[in-house]
């Protein structure tokens, strides 16, 4: 396993406890955030922050891609040459990121396709 692996693996272990803690404390009545809470979301947006530039830095390496072909493409295009498909539009439908996993979902989703966390 790699390192980016790890730290995917450990971000969901994170998510899974803090959606834990905060189920308990609504089942208790409790609402308001504890040092708990704030210490796991603290260590998600960490792990979220490095996982984020280790993309950058593997996209910063990587020529794009067709999302329909997987026909190398070069920046800035707005179609691709080998199938037609419509990349700006998709670029624009596909922006929300998930704020448990980081996976890009569709605009107009309710749900994480990855994780399956509400937005």
């Amino acid at each position: 396993m790699n390192k980016k692996e790890n730290l995917f693996n450990e971000k969901i272990s994170v998510c899974i406890a803090l959606g834990m803690h905060y189920d308990h404390l609504m089942r208790s009545g409790v609402t308001n955030g504890d040092e708990q809470a704030r210490t796991l979301s603290a260590k998600l947006h960490a792990l979220e922050a490095e996982i984020y530039k280790m993309d950058l830095e593997q996209q910063k390496d990587q020529p794009k891609k067709c999302p329909n072909c997987e026909n190398q493409i070069e920046n800035n295009v707005k179609f691709c040459n080998a199938c037609g498909f419509n990349i700006e539009t998709f670029n624009n439908k596909v922006s929300d990121l998930c704020t448990c996993c980081s996976a890009k979902n569709s605009t107009d989703a309710n749900y994480c396709m990855i994780c399956g966390t509400k937005k």
